[in-house]
């Protein structure tokens, strides 16, 4: 069998059926929340699913989603509707600069943050909302890519409570082929100091649907779905990051060495961390947490074989093993979270 047929569930021809007949539904179910940044006063977008419940004494499980550059909510409907199913609730937004977020250029496609702290006040406010709307003190967190890198600076920085942290192909390291991070830093740097700052790193950096993802994911079905909507919708459409946004998260990731990562999980000794890497990622070096020297005793981390970077629109046999050990996963904590909290 054809390894891009698999994407398709049982009882129905194509995953454009399945989205059409229940994803989308279930994206239309979902509550639309907005938010004024305090950084600016950006609009933030995002969409919370919950589960009502007449139980006072049920707790119901929330899950926020901090999702990777040029991402949004819609992209990851798939994935919430799968959490959602297995009963816990989920929020999932869009960055500044991208989503149904605010732009902050006057050209939409170019991806752009002043600051990297802008993620992480942003992704606060996020957190803020997920223990309001889900009534909780302690969410899960899913982290994708650059939203890895955001969360860990905001764990570092506010130290929130959290139930556990889930990274998915974590934006450590940008894997620039055959050109050295040091070269690259430099034209950027200099791009910047001559006024460039704002323009696309590459040219020509609109985003093109007709050839986007083929590096993202092996699920042919999945990607024509997400080409689509980003050809119906030119809104959610972001290109390339400008010379600024790289230059920001370059010196982000240069603050991030193997031992402060190992620093930060022993800080929070008492929150299960799991980290996925794609096998075949080339959009992000995949093997930097297993590199940590110090023994991290809350850090499981799994690589995916055969995956691209795009690990919640990949292949169907690939998202399954993703949830069967996420949902693993969040049992265990949980079970650990509680033991703890009658043990104080």
């Amino acid at each position: 069998m054809d390894k891009l047929r698999e994407s398709v569930p049982q009882n129905f021809q194509s995953y454009q059926d399945y989205w059409n007949q229940v994803l989308n539904p279930f994206y239309q179910s979902g509550r639309v929340v907005k938010l004024d940044s305090p950084i600016g006063g950006v609009k933030l977008h995002g969409v919370f699913y919950g589960h009502a419940t007449a139980e006072k004494t049920k707790v119901i499980e929330t899950v926020l989603i901090v999702p990777g550059r040029t991402e949004g909510s819609l992209k990851y409907t798939e994935t919430c509707f799968d959490i959602y199913q297995q009963g816990f609730n989920v929020l999932v937004f869009g960055h500044r600069g991208q989503g149904f977020s605010e732009r902050l250029l006057p050209d939409p496609q170019v991806g752009y943050v002043d600051r990297f702290d802008d993620y992480v006040a942003d992704l606060d406010c996020w957190y803020r909302t997920a223990c309001q709307l889900g009534s909780t003190d302690h969410p899960h967190i899913v982290a994708h890519s650059m939203g890895a890198l955001i969360c860990l600076k905001w764990l570092d920085e506010k130290h929130r409570s959290v139930s556990s942290v889930c990274f998915t192909a974590p934006m450590m390291k940008f894997d620039f082929a055959k050109i050295p991070e040091c070269v690259v830093r430099t034209v950027v740097n200099l791009k910047c100091l001559l006024g460039f700052g704002k323009e696309f790193s590459v040219k020509p950096g609109e985003l093109n649907t007709a050839t986007y993802g083929e590096d993202l994911t092996t699920c042919r079905e999945r990607l024509e779905w997400y080409r689509k909507v980003l050809s119906d919708s030119p809104e959610l459409q972001l290109g390339y990051p400008s010379n600024h946004w790289l230059k920001v998260c370059l010196n982000e990731q240069a603050c991030w060495s193997s031992a402060r990562v190992s620093a930060l999980f022993q800080k929070y000794v008492d929150v299960s961390f799991l980290a996925f890497f794609a096998e075949k990622d080339s959009v992000v070096k995949p093997r930097f947490f297993s590199q940590i020297e110090c023994p991290v005793t809350n850090l499981r981390v799994q690589t995916l074989k055969s995956a691209f970077h795009d690990i919640f629109i990949e292949t169907s046999s690939i998202r399954s093993q993703v949830s069967f050990e996420l949902f693993k996963f969040w049992k265990e904590a949980k079970q650990k979270f509680e033991g703890e909290q009658r043990a104080s």
